[in-house]
């Protein structure tokens, strides 16, 4: 498609028609799925498995999944004390994204991976998974906040964006969608919490590597 082309597909939404190849490209349908509790569903998937907790120091959820879960792992950039498979990981270091750090020691027994509001706050996300679906074959339960939630609205029309200062990216179920693909997963199931779909606070989806 040519720069003119894509200026007259782009003229043609105010007469409420789209060329086939600008809807293909541009317009896509949000992923049906149940409005749960972020916690709940969590828990609900770690129980009886062997976990890895990702961002598990701070992160208020690793003392129930090990509750609940056969046996836990965690990693972090900062000491876990009350997690004793853990492994010391900066997720935006390039020593540990590149294969060189302590995750790639984990235990290959890990039947799931939580990555839960982890995502948003890394400058190299793709970097990330790609670790993650190169070492583990196994499913990944992921949550961030979700690009179109209505919390933000109140706070727009006053001028003021809501969003907390140590995030880096905001994410749709598409944009989710098309880097999780790009990392080497395949989104098969996806919830929504706090708040309805499209305009939930966040978006939760569980995805399988592609073998």
């Amino acid at each position: 498609m040519s720069i003119e082309d894509l200026r007259q597909s782009i003229l043609s939404l105010g007469t409420g028609k789209m060329s086939a190849e600008y809807e293909a490209k541009q317009i896509h349908t949000i992923p049906p799925g149940p409005t749960v509790d972020r916690v709940k569903y969590i828990l609900e998937h770690c129980k009886d498995k062997t976990v890895l907790d990702l961002g598990c120091t701070a992160n208020t959820l690793h003392a129930q999944i090990q509750a609940i879960a056969k046996k836990t792992y965690g990693a972090d950039k900062e000491p876990c004390p009350n997690e004793p498979n853990f492994s010391l990981m900066d997720f935006d270091s390039q020593y540990d994204l590149d294969g060189s750090g302590n995750l790639c020691e984990i235990s290959l027994d890990i039947e799931l991976i939580i990555c839960s509001e982890l995502i948003e706050h890394l400058t190299n996300p793709g970097a990330f998974l790609c670790l993650l679906s190169g070492n583990f074959r196994c499913p990944l339960i992921l949550s961030t906040p979700n690009a179109y939630n209505a919390i933000q609205n109140r706070f727009l029309a006053k001028g003021k964006e809501n969003v907390n200062i140590a995030h880096v990216c905001w994410h749709s179920p598409r944009t989710l969608r098309t880097l999780l693909e790009k990392c080497g997963y395949e989104p098969k199931e996806w919830a929504y919490y706090n708040g309805d779909m499209p305009y939930s606070e966040g978006l939760i989806v569980l995805a399988e590597p592609n073998i």
